[in-house]
């Protein structure tokens, strides 16, 4: 489960929480929260869905579609021309 830590970080910004913030409203601590973003751990459903109910996004804006990791692979090896 590839999730788009861009799209939730910006939102999360946009609303004023911090990280911590976010954290202790969908009931996860920020070592969890860290290693789903940094992709050492792959997250449940069960913070996807309070994820993505606490900032008002939908699905297909917090999962990466296959073209968009396409496109960051490419990105990270020949960097942004």
């Amino acid at each position: 489960m590839n999730i788009n830590f861009g799209i939730v970080e910006q939102k999360r910004k946009e609303l004023s929480l911090s990280q911590k913030e976010l954290c202790s409203r969908i009931g996860f601590d920020e070592g969890s929260y860290s290693k789903f973003k940094s992709g050492k751990r792959r997250p449940s459903l069960n913070f996807v869905e309070k994820l993505y109910f606490e900032l008002g996004l939908t699905i297909s804006q917090i999962f990466i579609q296959k073209k968009e990791i396409k496109k960051i692979s490419i990105k990270k090896v020949i960097g942004n021309v």
